[in-house]
């Protein structure tokens, strides 16, 4: 994962993917755990040799108690960060 918002995130991954195409996101990491619908925005060259590609993607269809998970692990992350 390279940025992550409520309303979507950005990921480096090793292929192109058209965009437009429904996909489902699963993220893991300690103490935090989502899945979620998502559609591809576009994707460019990241001048990564092993994540050739970075992708842009927007939820859908989140409901209320996910977009929440979403906004308490971003705060979490700032506050671990110092930012």
């Amino acid at each position: 994962m390279v940025d992550l918002s409520i309303e979507g995130m950005s990921i480096a991954v090793d292929f192109d993917p058209p965009a437009g195409r429904s996909c489902d996101i699963r993220v893991l990491h300690t103490g935090f755990s989502l899945q979620v619908q998502s559609k591809i925005i576009r994707a460019k060259p990241s001048g990564d040799a092993q994540f050739p590609y970075q992708v842009a993607v927007a939820f859908e269809n989140l409901n209320s108690v996910t977009r929440d998970m979403i906004g308490q692990f971003i705060l979490s992350r700032q506050r671990d960060s110092g930012g």
